[in-house]
Formats: structure tokens, C-alpha cells, sequence
């Protein structure tokens, strides 16, 4: 335990030239192997007192484990290490908080870094691995931060990003994944962070995640992009939630009081299974579409009460609809598709549209399409007006 401030006035840095490890949480007194570590009870901080790094590991500091440190007050960067081909970097039990530069930067090529059980809290940036080939963040916390929160470039193949159990809150900063990393997130929490971005010709899978509250479009990505979203939760988002991938895959999730539409928008092909829209959308809303993609085939899905004028469903090629129950349907199900295959669904439609001008915009099953590939086995409730519909 104590406070530990660099004594070397140029620099005022410590210098790691080797493999060490260096933990914390134990009371001055301590001695012997069986006294165990309790960093919030017995606090070991080491103030940068603004210098540029405070840890710098270079030449053979091939491996490296800090345990029950608070980090704080870098001008730098609070740890920095610059060796080739390093074999490992271990975090845990940690805070890092008000670095300039970044909280953590691994730089050069290493085989892994492993961070658990960590708060980063107000740094401008906190963690930057260009070239690290595993990369696991398990149950951290990411907390009013700015600038990047993680910052992945590895071009190295088979890199790997594994973000597990953490949590995103109230930070302006965003995910930046961009190289050949496959990226998956599990068990995580984002509420009122977003800006996250990808660019990694790679799969990105979410899984069991909850997103709230942002203010921002959550995830962009590049159109080469495969997203795999599973038992996700989406609610109380305030605009576009994910962009631009090739493929979108969306099983067990849940949309559910998001303001802006659409939703997801300029991906190739976007499948959902299994998922529920609930009270998406403005009061009033008027050529905005749920969902916008090239391709999008729904089966076994709840959409129930979504305020969409322009469509629940805008697609430029083809429309397959199975076995799902769409409630409370405003103008249209589905715009632009020059192909719809629909069958077994149960639609039940809502009075017609106000847009907000009152001007009453009639109810359809479709607008603007083609031919029908089938259309089979559906139960439909409700007024529509002929003019619109090309059945």
C-alpha cells in the first residue's frame, strides 16, 4: 500500500528492462506469500504527477503482470511497452484514471494481452494494441472516458478481441476495431455509449449484450463487415443502432422504445429469427422505414406497434416474411422490394397514419414492388385501402 510518485526529475517515469510483475492491495507491513491482496482495502497508487509515461517496458520486458494498482495522473501514458515480439501483458484488479495519452498501450507485435477486473475511469484514451494477436477485456468497467476505449489495428492473422462482462457507461469515447480482428462480445453493457466503429473484413459477434441509451449511432461498420447479434437487448436508444455491415444476423434479441428510424440501415442482407420490435419510432413519423436493407428475411418474429411511415420493411431486392406476428402496422409492412415472399403471418393493422400535419396517410400491405414469390397462409386484421395495395 502507499503512494508512489516517479523521483526521476527528467524523465520521471520507472523503467522496466525485464520480465516483472508487480502487485498491490497489501498492507506496509505485510511479509510472507499467505497475505492475501485486498487493493481497495490496502490502496497502492502510482501518481504520473503528470509525467509523460509512467511505466515504460522496453528491451526484454517480455512478460508482465500488474495486479492491484491505481494508475493515475499521466501526462503519457500510464503503462507503455515497446518490445518486439512480447509474449504477454497481464492486468488485473486495477484502475487506471486521467491519462492524457492512453490508460494502456501494448505496441509492436505481441501474442496477448489479458486485462480483467479493471475500472478505466476519465482517461482521454485507454487502451491502444496495434499489433496484438489475442486480446481478452473480461469483467472491466469503462467509465466517463473519451477518445478511444479500446483501439484494436492488428493486421496479424487470426488476431483475436474477446470482450467479456464489461461495462460501457457514460463515455463520449468509442470501440475502434479496425485490421483483420475477429471481435466478439459477450455478457456486456453499453448505456449511453455508442460511436463504436469496425473495419475488419471479419465476423463480429454479440451476444447477450444490452445497449440503452444512446445518444449516438451505436455501430458502424465497414460493408465487409458479418455482425452476428444473439439474445441481445436494444431499448431506449435515441438513433440508428447499426450501419453498413454485409451480412446482419439478429436471433433472440429485443428492440424495444428506440426513437430514431430506421434502425438498422445499409446492409447488403439482414436476417431476423426469432426477435421482437416493440414501440419503436417517433409519435409521428413519415417516410422513415424500421429496418432498411438489400435483402431481409424475418421468420418466427414479433413486430408490434412500431411507428414506421415509410414501411416496416424498406428493401431494394427481396422480402421473405415467415411465420411471424406483426401488430399495429401504420401505412405499410414492407417498401420497395421488387420480390416478397410472405407466408403464415398474422398482421393486424392500426388506424391510418397521422404524420404529425394532419394529414392521414392510408394503410397497406406493400407498396411499390414487383410480383409476389408467394403468399401463403396469412391472417390479416384490419382496414387497408385497395389503391395502395397491388394484391
Amino acid at each position: 500500500a502507499g503512494l508512489y510518485i516517479p523521483e526521476n526529475s527528467s524523465s520521471k517515469c520507472y523503467a522496466i528492462n525485464s520480465s516483472v510483475t508487480i502487485r498491490g492491495g497489501y498492507p506496509a507491513d505485510a511479509t510472507g506469500t499467505d497475505v492475501p491482496s485486498e487493493p481497495q482495502k490496502y490502496q497502492t497508487i502510482f501518481d504520473g504527477d503528470a509525467s509523460n509515461e509512467l511505466f515504460f517496458a522496453k528491451n526484454n520486458a517480455k512478460n508482465l503482470v500488474f495486479s492491484g494498482v491505481q494508475i493515475i495522473n499521466c501526462r503519457g501514458t500510464g503503462i507503455l511497452r515497446i518490445v518486439n515480439n512480447a509474449d504477454s501483458l497481464v492486468v488485473m484488479n486495477s484502475v487506471f484514471s486521467n491519462c492524457e495519452e492512453f490508460a494502456l498501450r501494448d505496441l509492436y507485435n505481441s501474442k496477448s494481452l489479458y486485462v480483467r477486473n479493471t475500472m478505466f475511469l476519465n482517461n482521454n484514451n485507454s487502451i491502444h494494441i496495434p499489433s496484438v494477436i489475442s486480446t481478452k477485456i473480461e469483467k472491466c468497467s469503462f467509465i466517463e472516458n473519451s477518445g478511444y476505449l479500446i483501439l484494436n489495428e492488428s493486421l496479424e492473422s487470426g488476431s483475436k478481441l474477446l470482450i467479456d462482462s464489461v461495462s460501457f457507461i457514460d463515455n463520449e469515447g468509442s470501440l475502434i476495431v479496425r485490421g483483420s480482428v475477429s471481435t466478439d462480445i459477450v455478457n456486456s453493457i453499453f448505456n449511453r455509449s455508442s460511436g463504436h466503429y469496425f473495419n475488419s473484413s471479419s465476423l463480429i459477434s454479440i451476444r447477450k449484450c444490452k445497449i440503452s441509451s444512446s445518444e449516438d449511432l451505436w455501430l458502424s461498420t465497414s460493408t465487409s463487415d458479418i455482425i452476428k447479434v444473439d439474445s441481445c437487448v436494444f431499448i431506449d436508444n435515441e438513433a440508428l443502432l447499426i450501419n453498413g455491415p454485409s451480412e446482419l444476423f439478429i436471433f433472440n434479441s429485443l428492440v424495444e422504445n428506440n426513437i430514431s428510424l430506421p434502425i438498422i440501415q445499409e446492409t447488403d442482407n439482414c436476417v431476423v429469427e426469432k426477435s421482437s420490435f416493440y414501440n419503436n419510432g417517433h409519435q409521428y413519423v413519415d417516410a422513415t422505414p424500421m429496418v432498411s436493407a438489400g435483402n431481409i428475411r424475418v421468420e418466427n418474429s414479433v413486430c408490434a406497434n412500431n411507428r414506421t411511415g415509410y414501411g416496416i420493411f424498406h428493401v431494394k431486392d427481396a422480402l421473405i416474411a415467415n411465420n411471424n406476428t406483426i401488430l399495429g402496422v401504420r401505412k405499410n409492412v414492407v417498401h420497395g422490394s421488387s420480390k416478397i415472399a410472405m407466408n403464415g403471418n398474422i398482421i393486424l393493422y392500426n388506424d391510418s397514419l397521422d404524420d404529425g400535419l394532419g394529414n392521414l396517410h392510408p394503410n397497406s400491405l406493400y407498396d411499390d414492388f414487383e410480383y409476389f414469390l408467394s403468399f401463403k397462409n396469412n391472417v390479416i386484421f384490419g382496414d387497408r385501402d385497395d389503391f395502395w395495395d397491388k394484391e
